[in-house]
């Protein structure tokens, strides 16, 4: 499969990745500060954007099996 997931440097989309390529994957972390996210892995692309920019989101659908969204926000 071939999955996008939102949020993919946080700390739950983090394990998202990890898992599915744990399971053989290809991932699309959508991030918005690609040196955030240390993972580096052959099947691991990460894909600056924007979520709050409605056409980053519509760019990086397509070509993608699943959409997961690891979306959420700081405690204060």
């Amino acid at each position: 499969m071939r999955f996008l997931i939102f949020g993919g440097s946080g700390g739950t989309g983090r394990q998202l990745v990890a898992q599915a390529l744990e399971r053989g994957d290809e991932v699309t972390a959508f991030v918005r500060t690609p040196n955030k996210m240390s993972l580096e892995h052959p099947r691991l692309r990460k894909l600056q954007g924007d979520i709050t920019d409605p056409e980053s989101i519509r760019r990086a659908i397509p070509g993608h099996t699943a959409v997961l969204s690891a979306l959420g926000t700081k405690p204060f």
